[in-house]
């Protein structure tokens, strides 16, 4: 939670006064399959990654933000060998 969302939130927070002035209100939010699967053993960080997509879109509502939770595809990581096959990238 801290690094997958706390950083996000931490470091929109500092730069949304400067994006609000300057007009640029975009915001990319890096998240992953995580959120939208529930996998045995991965509940913080799938929980992490499901929290990003809920605060683009309170980005959006609130502050008028261009904001993307974007899922860039599967990446073999430690972590995502251990996720069922029927999840994993082939």
């Amino acid at each position: 939670m801290d690094v997958n969302f706390n950083g996000a939130y931490r470091v929109t927070r500092a730069l949304l006064p400067l994006m609000l002035e300057g007009g640029d209100r975009t915001v990319v939010l890096l998240t992953s399959v995580g959120a939208s699967v529930v996998m045995n053993g991965m509940g913080p960080y799938s929980i992490s990654k499901l929290a990003l997509c809920r605060f683009a879109q309170y980005l959006a509502d609130e502050y008028g933000a261009n904001s993307l939770a974007y899922h860039p595809g599967g990446i073999v990581t430690d972590l995502s060998n251990k996720a069922p096959a029927s999840v994993r990238r082939a």
